[in-house]
């Protein structure tokens, strides 16, 4: 794995706090009206409640960025080979040519 890739769990957590942090705390603040100490207070209530929840989110999507469980897709070259040879697939299809040249 790429080194740019090892961390990107704690990176997603981190922009989500930081901007849920930055949203919330400036959200409550302006609705105040006023900076006062129950004003900063509550703020600072939101702000960590909101933080862990949006931090924990971008923890687990950071864990699915970092780490997906489905496959990639190999190109159709790869996969099938001479060797691997699906005769069901050229029998059916050796008889539709077979009968339209009949017809």
């Amino acid at each position: 794995m790429d080194r740019r890739y090892s961390n990107l769990d704690k990176r997603f957590a981190a922009i989500f706090a930081c901007f849920a942090i930055l949203l919330i705390g400036s959200n409550v603040l302006i609705r105040a009206g006023s900076l006062s100490f129950e004003a900063v207070l509550h703020a600072f209530e939101l702000c960590v409640m909101g933080g862990i929840s949006l931090g924990l989110l971008g923890y687990i999507i950071g864990k699915i960025v970092q780490k997906p469980r489905k496959d990639i897709v190999k190109p159709v070259d790869t996969i099938k080979k001479e060797t691997d040879k699906d005769l069901l697939i050229d029998d059916i299809l050796l008889d539709d040519l077979n009968d339209d040249d009949d017809e």
